[in-house]
């Protein structure tokens, strides 16, 4: 990603997803690219933090009073503004919140944030942190009847202890420091388990299990054995913040991986031998070139035959080879974000039935043919010069139901719509 300046719409991402704004405007876009951002157990990668920034930059916009230089256009910000107003007092309060939380975890949380870690190592980032905090004061100055907690309605019988709780419990929305230290307190109910958002665990069946320090190892290993809560969920999503030694994930391996295959593993960004875990059956990787001294560390993942679910961002930079895909056999839905330097080899991952490519490059797709089993496809690139007729090829898949693909170029768009139509496909950007 390209990025120019400190402001919320100096970078590629931020820019290409404010012009699609622009062009189409909706309050649910703003909202669901906040949640978005919100939902992400570990790596926040660059594009998801940019694009959380910019829809809170527009969300304070639509709340605030008319001024002379606008993200927006006349006609998107008078639309969103009027959607706004359509939502109920308590819906917009917890879109503010969401805001607010998104922002300061992309600009506070470097171990979690991609665009944080390249802030820091730039020559502007205290020019970036100032717009930040600034962006988190807009947000603050909401309407009166906003500056609230969201809660339940009370009951008439209980309306004088419910305002009384709320009074003395519950920090008011806008006050930055103390919704910090309340999100802090609470998200963390119980030890090691993090709670993304209210009620997330009950919404998602899905509960996330937090390790930050690595002396922390052996007792998060025993709460995780020992919890039968945990046991319960469909999905348990364990992200390491730390740096274990070897033999701290042989351990996690081999008391965690192998029995509890609905484990999803979300390893801290850095060097990684992969063959570590090796029963580990479904991961989530974020890593940049900066990060990785050499192909040996990407090349371990070939190690992972036990593998099915994958999901590998934040590579920017030199491409690296897709040569260990062609191991993992059991894979069946894979989620990246390139470049990478051998795109055909995701031919030989036949049993994947989840394909979500960002950032692809190759002008010949005919690879995509041997995706027999494929059901779900979602695609995106920034090279202008692909054509509209490569994706031809997607008429051999029998079993593809949902197609997603973004081109660069709006008149190749507009001509990959009407060549999906051709082939029984429908499609929407």
């Amino acid at each position: 990603m390209s990025i120019w300046g400190p402001k919320a719409n100096q970078n590629d991402d931020a820019s290409d997803w404010l012009n699609d704004l622009n062009d189409k405007p909706s309050l649910r876009v703003v909202r669901s690219t906040i949640d978005r951002v919100n939902r992400i157990k570990g790596y926040i990668d660059t594009t998801d933090g940019a694009e959380a920034i910019i829809a809170a930059e527009v969300l304070a916009e639509i709340s605030a009073a008319p001024r002379t230089k606008s993200f927006l256009s006349k006609e998107a910000l008078s639309e969103l503004k009027q959607a706004l107003k359509k939502q109920p007092a308590s819906e917009v309060a917890n879109l503010f919140k969401a805001a607010i939380v998104a922002v300061q975890t992309v600009v506070q949380i470097s171990k979690r944030s991609e665009l944080r870690q390249h802030w820091n190592e730039a020559d502007k980032s205290t020019a970036w942190i100032n717009t930040s905090k600034d962006l988190l004061k807009k947000l603050g100055r909401a309407p009166k009847a906003l500056r609230k907690w969201p809660s339940a309605e009370p009951t008439p019988s209980s309306a004088s202890t419910h305002r009384q709780k709320e009074k003395q419990d519950v920090p008011a929305l806008f006050d930055t420091r103390s919704l910090k230290a309340y999100e802090d307190k609470n998200r963390f109910f119980e030890p090691y388990v993090y709670q993304l958002e209210p009620d997330y665990e009950k919404r998602y069946n899905s509960r996330s299990l937090w390790l930050t320090d690595e002396k922390e190892l052996q007792p998060f290993i025993e709460f995780v054995e020992n919890d039968t809560q945990s046991k319960k969920f469909k999905k348990l999503t364990i992200s390491i913040l730390t740096d274990l030694n070897p033999a701290g994930w042989m351990t996690l391996n081999n008391r965690l991986l192998k029995s509890y295959p609905n484990i999803h593993l979300c390893p801290k960004p850095s060097d990684m031998n992969f063959k570590l875990i090796s029963d580990c059956r479904s991961l989530g990787w974020g890593v940049s070139d900066k990060r990785v001294d050499s192909m040996k560390d990407i090349d371990s993942l070939g190690h992972l035959d036990k593998l099915t679910k994958l999901i590998l961002t934040g590579f920017s930079g030199k491409p690296f080879s897709l040569a260990w895909l062609a191991n993992l056999n059991a894979l069946t839905s894979l989620t990246m974000t390139g470049p990478f330097s051998d795109e055909e080899t995701l031919g030989k991952a036949s049993n994947l039935e989840t394909l979500e490519f960002h950032n692809f490059s190759s002008k010949n797709l005919d690879y995509l043919g041997n995706l027999k089993n494929l059901r779900e496809l979602e695609l995106d690139t920034q090279v202008k010069s692909i054509e509209p007729e490569a994706f031809m090829i997607l008429k051999e898949l029998k079993k593809l139901r949902k197609v997603n693909i973004s081109l660069a170029d709006s008149n190749k768009q507009k001509q990959l719509a009407k060549t999906l139509r051709e082939i029984g496909l429908g499609h929407k950007k």
